[in-house]
């Protein structure tokens, strides 16, 4: 049997199916499951780095993947508290360059201030005195002051 499912609005997908007793739109909803336990089962093997199997028995086979969910849900429930703007690979990485340090070495990189922010593209031949921001500036000075820094 073919089914035709919809996919978007503009294209469609054909699927041979021997379930005469499904719907079109059910078996588009199963392929839709299924690929989202591809796309993990892909993040399971490249960011948790889940190789192969060490064993072939069953019961070591679903263990190993409850020990590989177990540590996805630990790491994105601490991406959570700590980086939620941060990319998880981005994120396992820097887990994984801070694996023998310090926590507290993990958690000065997390929680330290951004050193630049992006100003945008700039027009060509125009330097940075000429920005919106240093021309408003130089039309409200500021008086400056010393500040004293505490040293601690």
């Amino acid at each position: 049997m073919r089914s035709r499912i919809k996919k978007g609005k503009s294209h469609r997908v054909r699927a041979l199916t021997n379930r005469f007793d499904v719907s079109a739109e059910d078996i588009a909803q199963m392929y839709r499951y299924r690929w989202k336990v591809e796309l993990f089962f892909k993040f399971m093997k490249q960011q948790l780095r889940l190789k192969k199997l060490y064993s072939t028995k069953e019961q070591a086979v679903w263990n190993q993947i409850y020990l590989n969910l177990i540590a996805y849900l630990l790491v994105e429930l601490w991406r959570q508290g700590h980086a939620p703007t941060m990319d998880r690979g981005e994120f396992i990485t820097l887990l994984r360059a801070y694996l023998r340090k310090p926590m507290e070495a993990l958690l000065a990189v997390l929680h330290r201030p951004k050193e630049r922010t992006s100003r945008g593209r700039r027009k060509k031949g125009r330097t940075a005195a000429d920005s919106p921001q240093a021309l408003e500036a130089a039309a409200h000075p500021v008086q400056v002051s010393e500040l004293q820094l505490n040293e601690a």
